[in-house]
């Protein structure tokens, strides 16, 4: 599923295994009076917990009956969304939806039982302090991380802005280890990304194609702060397209899980002038509300194409669906989930810090379009352009995710593959061949016709969609119901790392794309668990 960043596990788990639209409840819900409540609700659920908490043969916690209570009342509503936060939660909620957190700036791995940088952050603290890809972090502070959960190392990782946390670094070409004091501080994790970090301070280079004016930029979520950054990005690449100026631009939203409704409104207002983004409408079509952009654009005439695929959701659908409705932009990929509904997210008044999460609207396409996945739904989502369908099979998600993440790697120097004859940016048969990706070499294809033609050219036939990759993967049968059970990991040791309650539906897709592959149960002894592994 990637790697996980210092302090984005949570987050991933969050992102990846459901995603959301998220609309501050405090903002838009009055306090409810405790005397409203229904007493028929209230009155059996606290008799049960008296009788529990004097009869139980083990003594209960009362935090444990009061979120047994709560997640009982929303597990009622059959709201595959609906979940309750408790106080020790709320952080690490927050960060998953904010991106942002203080710590060190870098994302970790475990590799042979130890924390392993995987590359800094851009300006993080972790780059400025000298940290640098494949550094093994064998302590911190007096802590060994061996063998030690990296959900663990990352919170010793945390702390307060401005304060210091020292670690002990084995890097290769080094003899002895030495230690690093990195000073803490407020990290904003970018939702956006370009092909390739620079040395440096890791900036992202995003012009693809400089001599055509053609830029590349990824949304990979969609945060408050996403359409500042997006902005930013824009400003970087008009300063640098120099030859003419910025001729076309490839948004990729693939595997975006979504975000942040009004984080998706600001994104679509750097595209759209004025125009309906998004509706949308509560139960019985009550509180119903049109998001329109703001006036202006920020690339007003630059041919567009966004990318999606079968995992982009919510927020991501928002962006592609309005920018295909209002024909500023063409949508090149595949059909995109279907997660067309909100959740509002409401602070728990009799629980401080505590928070519940369900569903309690619809969102609409500017067409009038509902296009969340009901069971028996038959069309749903984002449909690509006719003429730029690409279907991904898992097996080749996983090739492509896999071929571009050594470029997601800040490069210590130079000389370190970015001036390689081997990256031919520029040639799509290149993106196509060795970083396995047909849509973003297509995408390229289509903006340098546009920009020169005027006019879109299909690349595949109107009827007929181009499927990628063969050989489907499957890592259990499609009968098998998991939802509600668990994702065990293990070590190579066969030691449990981590245990995790499966509350998505979309799992095998994201662990076929992260590389795992089936355990033969005749050649190896099954561990004695429960759940998915």
């Amino acid at each position: 599923m990637g790697r996980p960043t210092e302090s984005r596990v949570k987050k991933r788990q969050a992102a990846l295994l459901f995603v959301f639209f998220f609309v501050l409840g405090a903002a838009a819900y009055r306090l409810i009076d405790s005397a409203l409540l229904p007493t028929g609700l209230v009155k059996p659920a606290a008799e049960a917990a008296a009788y529990a908490r004097k009869l139980a043969v083990e003594q209960p916690d009362d935090a444990q009956l009061r979120a047994g209570a709560v997640a009982g009342v929303l597990q009622a509503l059959g709201d595959p969304y609906a979940q309750y936060f408790p106080p020790k939660d709320a952080d690490e909620f927050n960060k998953a939806l904010t991106g942002e957190y203080v710590g060190i700036g870098a994302e970790v791995d475990i590799q042979d039982g130890y924390l392993v940088i995987v590359t800094p952050l851009e300006r993080s603290p972790a780059l400025k302090a000298g940290l640098t890809p494949g550094d093994r972090i064998t302590a911190i502070g007096t802590t060994s991380t061996f063998e030690r959960p990296i959900a663990e190392c990352i919170s010793l990782l945390q702390g307060t802005p401005g304060t210091p946390v020292s670690v002990t670094v084995e890097r290769e070409g080094v003899d002895e280890p030495f230690d690093v004091e990195i000073e803490r501080d407020d990290i904003v994790s970018s939702a956006v990304r370009g092909f390739r970090r620079e040395p440096g301070d890791g900036d992202w280079e995003y012009l693809i194609d400089p001599e055509r004016g053609i830029a590349f930029v990824r949304l990979t979520s969609v945060t408050p702060r996403a359409a500042e950054q997006l902005e930013g990005a824009l400003a970087r690449i008009a300063e640098r397209a120099t030859n003419g100026g910025l001729k076309g631009l490839v948004l990729d939203m693939r595997d975006n899980p979504g975000g942040d409704l009004h984080g998706a409104v600001d994104v679509g207002s750097l595209f759209l002038d004025g125009e309906t983004i998004v509706s949308v409408r509560g139960r019985d079509g009550r509180d119903t509300m049109n998001h329109d952009a703001k006036p202006g654009e920020a690339l007003p005439g630059v041919p567009i194409a966004v990318l999606v695929d079968a995992l982009s959701a919510s927020a991501a659908e928002v962006l592609a669906g309005a920018m295909q409705d209002h024909e500023r932009a063409i949508v090149i990929g595949e059909r995109t989930l279907g997660k067309g509904t909100v959740q509002s997210v409401i602070p728990l008044q009799t629980e401080a810090g505590a928070y519940i999460k369900f569903t309690t609207q619809l969102w609409y396409m500017p067409s009038g379009r509902q296009i969340h996945r009901d069971e028996d739904a038959e069309t749903w989502g984002v449909d690509p352009t006719p003429g730029f369908a690409f279907t991904e099979t898992r097996t080749a998600r996983g090739q492509r995710i896999r071929a571009r993440r050594p470029f997601d790697i800040i490069p210590s120097s130079m000389g370190e593959g970015l001036e390689s004859p081997e990256q031919r940016w520029t040639d799509p048969e290149w993106i196509e061949n060795e970083l396995a990706d047909p849509t973003l070499a297509a995408a390229l294809r289509a903006v340098r016709d546009r920009a020169a033609t005027g006019s879109w050219t299909p690349v595949v036939a109107l009827d007929a969609p181009v499927t990628l990759g063969d050989d489907e993967l499957d890592l259990w049968p499609d009968t098998a119901e998991v939802g509600g059970g668990e994702l065990i990991v293990r070590d190579l040791e066969g030691d449990v790392v981590s245990r995790l309650r499966i509350i998505g539906e979309d799992l095998e897709q994201f662990l076929v794309a992260a590389g795992v592959e089936p355990i033969d149960d005749e050649a190896e002894d099954e561990p004695d668990e429960s759940g998915s592994e």
